[in-house]
């Protein structure tokens, strides 16, 4: 029985169906042990496999090598008498508990499960050349909490063992790590604030494929908890990152930087909408707040269109009254129509009467025209207006004078003339200046000369 068991102690996943000699009993050597739940596991702490540690650990503590060569040897001769395939069959028991490590052809083993390191123990010359080292062990209450972390990530039941905890802990890790990866590279490209968590949990997955089995259920039974909420988030996370909140994001983001800003400008007032959005497009909320996010810029975007619209009309309104006016003069029907129309060009160009502005922008899509330059062409109007008429009323001869007009402009006319300068407030003079602007813009418009008086 013993020659049979060394090899298949570390390859067979069940550990209740081995013969009484692992068992504890009038013929067992109580290798394995009952934990909690009911699953066998191997049990360092039988009487025969303290013997062997202990011997291990002693020799460890000298500097000496220890070879299977020398532990037959040693427990073979006498006060043991043990024969070799009980010595190779307790540190098999020792191996899978992680108890101890093997080195074989140079390779240091630590996990039970990979077959490479069953070699030491499946044959004698690979047993007396292997050497053997002492781990510190891992007790059942850390094993125990471990499992129960890991078995809480993967709804499924593990054995008990470091080796089993280790591989079922890091594979789950390789395939978060794989699916993690491609939604953190989209998060970093959409510049979303949820690239810390993700990066962070990459962070930890990278520390769970690149530690020793026994670093693993240290960390499962001390940051399982942890790491368990940070798993969640990533799903979270991931799951959030779909076409349809991309494209939230993506309105979002375009109706706060092209429609919220304009419209404060006209309205003289910010909108509460912008800040929420601006606010939640920095946070870590943002996955479980999308839809406060889509709200908010449909409201911007109804907001900023039905302003638009109200404008549009107004100016269209204004511009198509002004050139009615201009055409109902006496002195249009003297005049030659291409004149007329020249005259006419800048009032036309803004008698725009149907625009389309396409969601969360800020533009017609015909002329470019936002929500402030419409704004800017309702206070140009009185200026353009006075433009035209007044070339209209400017005497004509039949020599036909192709020489522009001249505007006389007069500081007079948008600052009193007796009061000093230092007496002004800024508001005033920001309003003269503002005047003055519109003044000239109409006279650029009018192709005018200027006499400044």
């Amino acid at each position: 029985m013993p020659g049979r068991a060394r090899f298949c102690i570390n390859s067979i996943p069940n550990l209740s169906n081995l013969s009484p000699l692992f068992h504890s009993g009038e013929k067992g050597l109580g290798l394995v042990t009952k934990a909690e739940g009911g699953k066998f596991v191997p049990n360092p702490k039988a009487e025969i496999a303290q013997e062997i540690l202990t011997y291990l650990k002693r020799e460890h503590a000298y500097g000496n090598k220890v070879t299977g060569a020398a532990l037959t040897e040693y427990f073979g001769g006498l006060g043991y008498g043990w024969s070799s395939d009980i010595v190779r069959l307790v540190l098999a028991v020792l191996f899978r508990a992680g108890a101890i490590e093997v080195t074989h052809q140079a390779r240091r083993h630590r996990n039970y499960q990979d077959p490479q390191a069953r070699i030491p123990f499946s044959t004698n010359p690979a047993f007396r050349s292997a050497s053997f080292s002492p781990r510190e062990s891992i007790d059942l209450k850390t094993l125990s909490k471990a499992v129960q972390e890991l078995e809480a990530m993967l709804g499924r039941e593990v054995d008990v063992e470091e080796s089993a905890i280790a591989e079922e802990f890091q594979k789950l890790a390789r395939s978060e790590r794989e699916q993690t990866l491609p939604a953190l590279a989209q998060a970093r490209a959409l510049d979303f604030p949820v690239v810390q968590p993700l990066a962070e949990w990459v962070d930890s997955l990278d520390a769970v494929v690149s530690s020793q089995s026994d670093d693993c259920v240290r960390m499962l039974a001390g940051e399982g908890t942890s790491l368990r909420k940070q798993r969640d988030l990533a799903h979270q996370i991931r799951a959030f990152l779909t076409d349809a909140n991309v494209n939230i994001v993506r309105n979002a983001r375009a109706a706060l930087r092209n429609q919220s800003v304009l419209l404060a400008q006209s309205t003289g007032q910010a909108l509460p909408e912008a800040a929420t959005i601006s606010e939640l497009l920095s946070s870590g909320d943002l996955p479980s707040r999308i839809r406060e996010v889509a709200t908010a810029t449909e409201k911007i975007d109804a907001a900023y269109r039905n302003r638009y619209s109200e404008r549009h009309r107004q100016r269209f309104d204004s511009y198509d009254h002004a050139i009615q006016a201009f055409r109902d003069q006496a002195a249009v029907r003297s005049i030659d129509l291409t004149d007329a129309a020249q005259v006419l060009g800048p009032l036309l160009r803004r008698a725009v009467k149907e625009f389309e502005v396409p969601p969360y922008a800020a533009a017609d899509t015909a002329t470019g025209a936002t929500l402030v330059t419409i704004d800017d062409d309702l206070d140009l109007l009185p200026s353009l207006q006075a433009g035209a008429m007044g070339w209209l009323a400017q005497p004509r001869d039949s020599g036909g004078d192709t020489e522009e007009p001249l505007e006389v402009i007069r500081l007079g006319d948008f600052l009193p003339r007796n009061q000093p300068l230092a007496d002004f407030k800024d508001d005033e003079i920001d309003s003269a200046i503002e005047k003055l602007r519109q003044k000239l813009y109409a006279l650029r418009e009018l192709k005018r000369r200027v006499f400044w008086d």
